[in-house]
């Protein structure tokens, strides 16, 4: 191999060995920066899932309270009907 060959050579692995430095430390700092806003995110997403979880705690609420009173009127209407027929059957 001759002298311009190896100095060609020795100049890629140089630069070579230069990049690899500078992506590495971009990674790292890639690495520090998407970790960052996975932290923001969470707590975040966290905050949003409690405000969610009271709003439908209320909702189901409301829902059930609805229920019962439908119950409760389904049952005085059949304790109406009840009453009727005891009375024509007497």
């Amino acid at each position: 191999m001759d002298v311009e060959t190896s100095g060609a050579i020795e100049a890629l692995r140089d630069e070579i060995g230069h990049l690899e430095q500078r992506l590495t430390a971009q990674i790292v700092r890639s690495e520090a920066t998407l970790r960052s806003e996975m932290k923001e995110m969470r707590t975040e997403l966290r905050g949003e899932m409690m405000a969610m979880r009271t709003e439908l705690r209320v909702h189901a609420q409301m829902l059930n309270e609805s229920v019962r009173d439908d119950i409760r009127i389904v049952a005085e209407g059949v304790a109406a009907i009840a009453t009727r027929l005891d009375a024509t059957s007497r």
